[in-house]
């Protein structure tokens, strides 16, 4: 019969301690502050940050009477195409250039409901114009009233709304057929382009 033997080994535990001490190991240091490595680098990224945030930030509040246009179209579009599929009908966004008015019909609509939807028309802001509307193929409205219509099927006219401020800032919304996202670009735009 063999015997087994079971060795104690034991293995010395070291404990460190939260306390430093100095180059000599005598005297017990503390680090209160930062260094200013640490310092150098928290100011260099906030240089960053504000590099870039700042030209962002004065570009949003300079634009805000596009940014407004922009939301109204950038939801009402999409808005359009859903209702004329989820209800079956005709929607048509109607657009008069020389007034620069927007304001959404139906072919439901009782008789004096598209004059209420007139006088409730998204009126563009002051110094925002709308500057014309191309639906392709030398089509290109550039006064007097127009529309878009957006049929039960889910397909709509192809067009480009495009939309202009005092400071000659110019946006593109583009319409696509079979899209219910509408498309914004920050220049003037064509269909050949």
């Amino acid at each position: 019969m063999s015997s087994r033997h079971i060795h104690n080994l034991t293995m010395p535990i070291h404990v460190k301690t939260d306390i430093n001490t100095d180059s000599n190991g005598c005297h017990p240091t503390t680090s209160a502050g930062f260094t200013l490595i640490e310092l150098v680098v928290v100011m260099a990224l906030i240089g960053i940050m504000l590099f870039v945030a700042v030209p962002r930030f004065q570009d949003d509040y300079l634009s805000s009477k596009t940014k407004k246009v922009s939301r109204w179209l950038l939801i009402n579009i999409p808005s359009c195409k859903l209702k004329a599929i989820r209800e079956q009908k005709h929607v048509i966004l109607r657009i008069d250039l020389d007034a620069h008015k927007m304001w959404i019909i139906s072919e439901d609509m009782d008789e004096g409901a598209p004059e209420s939807a007139l006088k409730n028309a998204f009126q563009f802001p002051e110094g925002v114009v709308i500057k014309d509307v191309d639906f392709g193929d030398g089509d290109l409205i550039t006064s007097g009233e127009t529309e878009i219509v957006f049929y039960p099927a889910g397909y709509s006219y192809r067009a480009i709304l495009h939309v202009e401020d005092n400071d000659d800032n110019q946006l593109s919304f583009i319409v696509e057929p079979f899209l219910t996202k509408t498309k914004m670009i920050e220049e003037y735009v064509n269909f050949g382009t």
